[in-house]
C-alpha cells in the first residue's frame, strides 16, 4: 500500500456520510456534531461530506467544509476530509493509513466494480475505470492509490454538471423514469449490502494487505464484520438508515461506538466493539 503523506494527531475520530449542503437547517445540523469530535485532535469526515450537483452548487459545498473546518479548529482539532462517490473531486487524499498501516480508513466506494451498483450509470463507470486503470504504469495498478485514482477519474468523466439545468420537460421525463426504476435500484441496493463484506475482503486483501482494521462508509449500513485476518467497520450516515456509528482511534486501539442524538447535538453512546490491531 503507497503510503500518503497527511498524519492525523491522536485521537482520530471517524464518521462518515453527511451529504451535508449549505442551509440553515444543516448549518444547524453541523453544529451539533461539535460533541463528537471534543474528545479529538483529528476529526476525519470520511467521504460523501457534500454532494457534487450543478457547477454553481461548488461555492456552497466549500462553505460546508470551511464551516466544518472552523468548528473543528474552535475546539483545537483537525479537520480532514477523504473524497468519496459523491464529493470524487475533493482535493487531497482518498484514504488514511494508521498505526503503521495496520488501520485504514477510506469511503469504500472502490470495493464496487461500479462504485454504486444501485445507479444506472453504474455500467459506465465500470468501463471509464477500466479505462483509466489501463493507461496506468502496472506498478501503480495495483497498489491502493493507483486504484481509488482510477474511480475518481471514471466519475468525473460521467459527471453530468449540466444535467439539473437541462430543459423542464427532459428533467420531468428524467424524473419518471427514475422513479420506474425505483424496484430495480432498491435490489441493487440490497444486493451491495449482502455483497459488500466479501468484496470487501477481496479488494483490501489485495491493495491493503497489512491493514487489520478497515474503516469505510459508503453503503449507509452500519455494522462490524469480522474477515478472515481482519475487521471491517463500516460508520453508517445520521442521515439514515438505521443508526450510525463513529470509530475513535488511539495508538492501535479502535474504540467503535453508536451516535445518539440528544439535546446537546450528537454524543458518541453505547460502546459496541472496541478493536486492537
Amino acid at each position: 500500500m503507497d503510503l500518503p503523506t497527511t498524519t492525523c494527531e491522536d485521537p482520530v475520530v471517524v464518521i462518515s456520510d453527511l451529504h451535508a449542503t449549505w442551509s440553515a437547517r444543516w448549518r444547524k445540523r453541523l453544529d451539533r456534531l461539535r460533541p463528537l469530535w471534543r474528545a479529538a485532535r483529528t476529526m476525519v469526515f470520511n467521504g460523501d461530506t457534500i454532494t457534487v450537483g450543478r457547477t454553481d452548487d461548488r461555492a456552497a459545498n466549500q462553505q460546508v467544509l470551511e464551516h466544518l473546518s472552523r468548528r473543528c479548529a474552535e475546539d483545537g482539532v483537525r479537520a480532514v476530509f477523504l473524497a468519496g462517490n459523491c464529493d470524487f473531486d475533493l482535493p487531497g487524499q482518498r484514504y488514511v493509513p494508521l498505526a503503521g498501516g495496520k488501520v485504514l480508513i477510506t469511503h469504500g466506494e472502490a470495493i464496487f466494480p461500479g462504485v454504486c451498483p444501485w445507479r444506472d450509470v453504474a455500467p459506465r463507470i465500470i468501463t471509464a475505470r477500466a479505462s483509466a486503470l489501463e493507461t496506468m504504469p502496472a506498478w501503480r495498478r495495483d497498489t491502493l492509490g493507483g486504484q481509488l485514482e482510477a474511480v475518481a477519474l471514471s466519475l468525473i468523466k460521467v459527471h453530468d454538471p449540466s444535467r439539473r439545468s437541462r430543459p423542464l420537460a427532459i428533467r420531468v421525463v428524467d424524473r419518471i423514469l427514475y422513479m420506474r426504476s425505483a424496484p430495480r435500484r432498491l435490489w441493487a441496493a440490497l444486493w451491495a449490502w449482502r455483497q459488500a463484506p466479501q468484496l470487501a475482503r477481496r479488494f483490501f486483501e489485495k491493495y491493503a494487505p497489512e491493514a487489520k482494521v478497515i474503516i469505510i462508509g459508503h453503503t449507509h449500513r452500519a455494522g462490524i464484520w469480522n474477515l478472515p485476518g481482519r475487521v471491517l467497520v463500516n460508520t453508517g450516515s445520521i442521515t439514515g438508515p438505521g443508526r450510525a456509528l463513529t470509530a475513535r482511534l488511539q495508538g492501535e486501539q479502535v474504540v467503535v461506538q453508536r451516535i445518539r442524538e440528544g439535546p446537546r447535538g450528537y454524543q458518541a453512546g453505547e460502546t459496541v466493539a472496541r478493536l486492537s490491531t
